[in-house]
This record gives C-alpha cells, sequence and structure tokens, in this order.
C-alpha cells in the first residue's frame, strides 16, 4: 500500500511540475505569444525632452538601430544601444497581459537590474528610473 502511494505521489508531483514548466515556458516567450522579434528605437522621453527617429540628442543623430530590442522565442532578450562602449546586454524576458518585464544579470549569475514596460499591437514602452526623473523609451517592431 505505501509503495502505491508512494508511486501516486510521484506521478501527480510529475503532473504538476510539467503543468507549471508550460505555464512557466509560455509566460517566458515560448514562440506561442507572437511578440518575439525586434524592436527598434522610435522615439524617448526623459524629463521635458523628448527624442524621435531621426532627430539629434547631444550632437549624436538617432535612427532605428539606435536602441534596439530583441525578444526571442527561447525567453532571451539582447538589448543593443548603438553609442554604448559594450552596446549589448542579454537577458531575459516575460510577459503578463501587456506587461513586459525585462531583466539582466551577470556572468555569475547576480542580477544587475530589471526594466518594466508595456508591450502591446507592435509597440514597447520600456521606462526606467535616471536620476531625479525617469526616462521612457518606445521601439517598434
Amino acid at each position: 500500500m505505501k509503495a502505491k502511494v508512494r508511486n501516486l505521489a510521484a506521478v501527480a508531483a510529475a503532473v504538476v511540475a510539467l503543468i507549471l514548466s508550460a505555464v512557466l515556458f509560455a509566460a517566458c516567450g515560448s514562440g506561442v505569444t507572437g511578440v518575439e522579434g525586434l524592436y527598434k528605437f522610435s522615439s524617448a522621453m526623459s524629463g521635458e525632452t523628448v527624442v524621435h527617429v531621426g532627430e539629434e540628442y547631444n550632437g549624436i543623430e538617432t535612427n532605428e538601430d539606435f536602441f534596439t530590442v530583441e525578444l526571442k522565442e527561447d525567453g532571451v532578450c539582447v538589448v543593443t544601444v548603438s553609442i554604448a562602449p559594450d552596446g549589448t546586454l542579454e537577458g531575459t524576458w516575460t510577459l503578463e497581459g501587456t506587461a513586459i518585464t525585462l531583466t539582466f544579470v551577470d556572468d555569475n549569475g547576480v542580477e544587475m537590474g530589471t526594466v518594466k514596460g508595456t508591450l502591446s499591437d507592435g509597440t514597447m514602452i520600456l521606462t526606467a528610473a535616471v536620476p531625479g526623473t525617469f526616462a521612457t523609451v518606445e521601439l517598434k517592431k
């Protein structure tokens, strides 16, 4: 009898683990969301300053590749900032409804930061705190 209970518990645990894995995999960008792909710079706002693609900001001409976010099917995101010395940062992404979260960790697995925003109809809007204000970046697929 004890063996049957243990087997039943093992089967139940395996089923629960399978269901949780499927749910987590879907939430992390498994290809079922349809939002995967490359999002390119459209505009940015910080305080009273607004910069649109093609405009100059502090002597730097912006274009669509100025700031990009790629959402991959396996839940990996790649952020590229063309003017940064080490211009690429890799992390993970999750999507709950229209709320998107990008999370970045260093090579030792220590969290470096999280950026939150919204994603709807091919437009991603990310907001991050900067000294004294917030910065918002809009990207289009």
